[in-house]
């Protein structure tokens, strides 16, 4: 629609197009909403994501969340990829459409981070 890619074929009909401008579009949301809490997170967790834990992404998109490199102009190790600040830590990212490996272009993601297409309306249990 309008030279925007969209994702039909899945159930529910995810609305929102999956593009390139998307990708940036949810990574700017994300840089705000941690500019908004000067942090990623608000829970008393660190302790936690240091020993190692497993995080679970419902709704991921891009998975700017996990991975996201750091900021433009960060001035704060907590702006930086979560996934690199807690190697001990597994993420596992889901969504209902592939856009998060379109965000990676020809890298990867780092080794503790994962993705997969969920629909969680329908999961009976966490992924693996």
């Amino acid at each position: 629609m309008d030279g925007r890619g969209f994702k039909l074929e899945t159930n529910p009909v995810y609305p929102m197009p999956n593009d390139s401008d998307e990708i940036t579009r949810l990574n700017n949301i994300q840089y705000l909403i941690c500019y908004a809490l000067q942090g990623h997170f608000k829970a008393p967790v660190e302790e936690h994501l240091k020993r190692g834990i497993r995080v679970l992404d419902v709704g991921c998109g891009a998975g700017a969340w996990c991975t996201l490199n750091s900021f433009p102009f960060a001035t704060s190790p907590l702006q930086q990829k979560l996934a690199r600040l807690y190697p001990s830590s597994t993420f596992v990212g889901t969504d209902l459409v592939n856009i998060f490996n379109d965000s990676f272009n020809s890298s990867s993601p780092p080794p503790n981070v994962s993705f997969q297409i969920v629909d969680t309306t329908k999961a009976r249990s966490p992924p693996p």
